[in-house]
């Protein structure tokens, strides 16, 4: 924005076009929302819709599942999904000075986190609770590594090849 003194007012510089994926929560929790894909909302691996008939009426609010649930007191692991707007939610946590190993280890230590990124600006960032408004870029964007159970990181590894 740039200050017009004659007139008094201030001027827009650049207005930038919104999408269909700017509307909050469009798919709900755990929904990848890409306006490049059809139908724009999709699970990641891993994850189905939680209201399938919703689903196919275009409909996404219900968001999508795991496929298994992570139990705390068998294996789990991370899925890396790549060329995101990560998620917003207000319970997170912000460590400037943690490497990407030891961001993922502290994840992994409490049972609610369900999700982490290691950022250049916030440094490690780990969220609990279900991940929502999440945004699926064609270029650029963040890595989010999401909370599963190892069977299912396995399952998901073999159906990518």
């Amino acid at each position: 924005m740039t200050w017009n003194p004659r007139l008094g007012i201030w001027n827009s510089i650049v207005a930038l076009r919104g999408d269909t994926c700017d509307g909050y929560n469009l798919c709900g929790s755990y929904g990848l929302c890409n306006t490049n894909k059809q139908p724009i909302c999709h699970c990641p691996d891993g994850f189905e819709p939680r209201q399938p008939l919703d689903w196919k009426r275009l409909t996404w609010t219900g968001g999508c599942v795991r496929t298994t649930e992570p139990n705390c007191s068998t294996p789990q692991g991370f899925m890396k999904v790549s060329g995101l707007k990560l998620p917003d939610t207000s319970y997170f946590l912000v460590n400037s000075g943690m490497s990407k190993v030891d961001c993922e280890a502290a994840c992994l230590r409490n049972c609610s986190c369900m999700g982490y990124a290691k950022t250049d600006i916030s440094g490690c960032v780990v969220w609990f609770g279900e991940l929502l408004d999440i945004r699926e870029y064609n270029e650029g964007g963040q890595d989010l590594y999401i909370r599963m159970a190892a069977s299912e990181l396995a399952d998901c590894s073999k159906a990518r090849r």
